[in-house]
């Protein structure tokens, strides 16, 4: 399907839509077949809407509105890699998104990711202080130097998969965003610990 830019302006129209609204615990309370959706400041417009009800009888075709905050550029920018917007705008783009129905679990993992780097760069710090506190008189670099690159590829890895965990769904945002700075750090204690009394 071809799609293309929308011109200032220009309103985003759909065809053939279906909305379905929830009660809060997820429950299907009815079900709306459209014939088109016109996106107008404020509000969705839903020409010859027909209003399935819970007994999935259906109502007579009528123009319906529903209050929304979204805009074509919100829209747009929600298909965007988070990594695109700063830091300062995530927060409000996040509410924009979850307000609006969209999954925003990729731009939290991203604002968490962010806030958990300073203590990442800390803890990657003191790993290579860590392997390079051994004096080179006393033999074992070659050792050093792997025990080092391994230390730091093992948490790139583990970065990478608890970021892929945090995007399914299976492990909480947070948690996955600030496992690898915390072990990471927690490790390069531990080795610094054991080097200073050893």
């Amino acid at each position: 399907m071809a799609t293309r830019e929308l011109r200032p302006g220009e309103a985003l129209r759909l065809a053939e839509v279906t909305i379905w609204r929830l009660s809060a615990d997820d429950r299907p309370l009815a079900r709306i077949e459209a014939a088109s959706a016109l996106l107008q400041p404020g509000r969705w417009r839903f020409e010859g809407a027909v209003v399935f009800g819970a007994e999935r009888v259906a109502g007579a075709p009528q123009s319906l509105d529903f209050p929304t905050e979204l805009t074509p550029e919100r829209i747009e920018n929600s298909f965007a890699t988070p990594d695109t917007l700063s830091l300062w705008a995530l927060p409000e783009f996040i509410k924009i998104l979850e307000d609006a129905g969209f999954s925003a679990i990729r731009h939290r993992l991203h604002f968490q990711s962010l806030l958990a780097l300073p203590l990442l760069a800390i803890a990657m710090a003191l790993l290579a202080a860590g392997f390079s506190m051994r004096s080179a008189r006393r033999g074992g670099v070659a050792r050093m130097i792997a025990g080092g690159i391994s230390a730091g590829f093992a948490l790139f890895v583990l970065d990478k998969i608890t970021g892929e965990f945090g995007e399914a769904g299976t492990l909480p945002v947070v948690l996955a965003a600030w496992a690898p700075a915390g072990a990471g750090f927690l490790l390069a204690a531990a080795l610094l610990l054991h080097l200073e009394d050893g």
